[in-house]
């Protein structure tokens, strides 16, 4: 009896260290995203690497969070190729007076190398977005080590909705599609 109650204890301990083994492997790395490279939710988003916006000057979240301390981030990667990510900036354009309300900046910005598609520029992408302005929305291009961090996968679209200190709240695509998604994340946090 005694073998048996030493083989069943020696079993626990091995399963529960093989579940603690597959929870490490499977789950998040210490940079907040999966093993796939990907960003998950309750990670932080990459502050510190830059983007060019239409102006032609440098910028990065560290900077706007240092001039916007209070402010929501919705941080979406397009491909300017993409006609649902073009009718997707039409549709946040028409929608900015909920972002507005919320206090949420629109950061835009140009997969780097337009994921290796022609397509047109950033500048004449803009015309999808009639109703961006300088206090509620910025679009630019992301650098190519910024769009490896924030799309690993190359999507042709993806968004995070970020918290006032970075935090990624949610993750998705074509905003015209989710944006009720995007509403509930964004009151939920607020």
């Amino acid at each position: 009896m005694k073998i048996k109650l030493k083989m069943l204890f020696v079993g626990v301990i091995v399963l529960l260290g093989l579940t603690v083994a597959l929870y490490y492997l499977l789950g998040t790395t210490s940079a907040g995203a999966n093993n796939s490279g990907q960003l998950v939710v309750g990670s932080y988003a990459s502050l510190t690497q830059n983007f060019t916006l239409l102006n032609g000057s440098s910028f990065n979240l560290k900077k706007f969070y240092s001039r916007n301390p209070n402010k929501m981030v919705f941080l979406w990667f397009v491909s300017t190729w993409c006609s649902s990510c073009q009718q997707g900036t039409q549709f946040i354009s028409d929608n900015i007076g909920y972002f507005t309300s919320h206090n949420v900046t629109i950061i835009e910005l140009e997969n780097y190398g337009d994921d290796g598609y022609p397509g047109p520029t950033m500048s004449s992408f803009k015309s999808f977005a009639n109703n961006y302005n300088q206090s509620n929305s910025m679009m630019g291009s992301a650098s190519r080590q910024l769009t490896s961090i924030m799309n690993p996968d190359g999507y042709p679209d993806i968004y995070y909705i970020l918290s006032t200190d970075g935090k990624v709240l949610y993750i998705g695509s074509s905003p015209a599609a989710t944006f009720s998604e995007i509403t509930q994340a964004i009151d939920s946090y607020l």
